[in-house]
């Protein structure tokens, strides 16, 4: 099995199978329904099929941009324990 040049995880035939796309902003119309698309989330590429309920929508409605995890977590719970002790110094 070939092996692609950019990528050498994926055989070049699943490469020519997905529709590789960077911009997230275009509408999902009836010609790619059944189709795997992978999308550019800014770090990598975010593949899916794509069903006929996503007709009309942007292809970006279906992928995530942006990192939810333990540092947004912590980064919350570091805000609460300084607003805890501001407030403390208050009384």
């Amino acid at each position: 099995m070939k092996k692609n040049n950019r990528n050498n995880l994926k055989p070049v035939n699943y490469i020519r199978a997905t529709g590789i796309i960077r911009n997230s902003h275009l509408t999902i119309d009836p010609s790619i329904v059944d189709k795997r698309v992978s999308i550019y989330n800014g770090r990598i590429y975010q593949t899916f099929m794509v069903k006929r309920e996503m007709v009309g929508h942007k292809l970006g409605e279906f992928i995530f941009t942006k990192v939810l995890g333990p540092k947004i977590h912590a980064a919350i719970a570091l805000r609460k324990q300084k607003k805890a002790a501001a407030n403390k110094k208050k009384k």
